[in-house]
This record gives C-alpha cells, sequence and structure tokens, in this order.
C-alpha cells in the first residue's frame, strides 16, 4: 500500500449473548483513516461518530451518525439504523445524507464484543458517483 491508501480492519472477541432489553450509547474509541478504494493520490480523511442501541429480545437496533470528511472537500454523512435481527452481526445498507454528493450509498457491517456487549467494531464503505471510500472504527459502550 502506498501513503494514501490504507488496509482497514478491526478486530474483537465476539459477545458470547446481547443483553435482551434496554440501550446504550457508544462513543467512538478508535478509527483509521478513510481512504478512496481506487486511487492512491488523495490523503486520507478524516472519521467521527457515535452509536445509540436498543437492544431487544430478538437482537438490537443500531442508530448510526458516522461522518467522514475527506481533504478533496468531500463529506459524507451516514444516518440511519440497521438490525441485528437474533445475530450479534450489524449488516445493512444504510440510509446515508452526503453533504457533498449526490446518488450515494453506504453499507455498514459490523459486530458486538467483549462482556455485555461493550464494544462495536464496524467496517465501513460510501460510494457516490465517482468514487468508493472505506474505513473501520471501534467504539465503546459509555
Amino acid at each position: 500500500y502506498g501513503p494514501d491508501q490504507g488496509l482497514h480492519y478491526v478486530i474483537g472477541l465476539p459477545t458470547p449473548s446481547l443483553p435482551t432489553s434496554g440501550s446504550a450509547s457508544y462513543a467512538l474509541l478508535g478509527a483509521t483513516s478513510p481512504t478512496y478504494v481506487d486511487s492512491g493520490g488523495t490523503a486520507p480523511g478524516t472519521f467521527s461518530g457515535k452509536l445509540d442501541v436498543t437492544f431487544l429480545a430478538t437482537g438490537a437496533t443500531v442508530g448510526m451518525n458516522l461522518n467522514v470528511s475527506m481533504p478533496d472537500g468531500k463529506g459524507y454523512a451516514v444516518g440511519g439504523s440497521a438490525s441485528t435481527g437474533d445475530s450479534l452481526t450489524v449488516t445493512g445498507t444504510t440510509r446515508p445524507a452526503c453533504a457533498s454528493a449526490s446518488g450515494c450509498s453506504a453499507n455498514v457491517q459490523g459486530f458486538f464484543a467483549g462482556g455485555s456487549a461493550q464494544r462495536v467494531g464496524l467496517g465501513y464503505s460510501i460510494t457516490d458517483y465517482e468514487s468508493t471510500i472505506v474505513g473501520a472504527a471501534a467504539f465503546k459502550k459509555q
């Protein structure tokens, strides 16, 4: 990989079983700097975000508020929610709002880690009409 490219991943031990009720907020613990998939010529960007999770007997609903800013002036706000169903995996296409591009989409996949879902790890991709941006992040329960 060149200086403006990256390999994005997050590692954690899966939560043995999710809580069956309650809610929690998760703050950013750490993240990779987002990069363009098809270009090594643009410096990596910045990532910020938080998660709000509602635990249910049938899984969890994860509300996302993720923000990606790239140095070429593009900004993306990924919001919406994803449901885990009865698994520990968060998978789905979100309903993003792209601050500087139209016709974009985002895909977020993640997992709960640690005892009682103390952490969340996720990877994401954002695609607009010109490019694809990827990254990974870890969150901790507040």
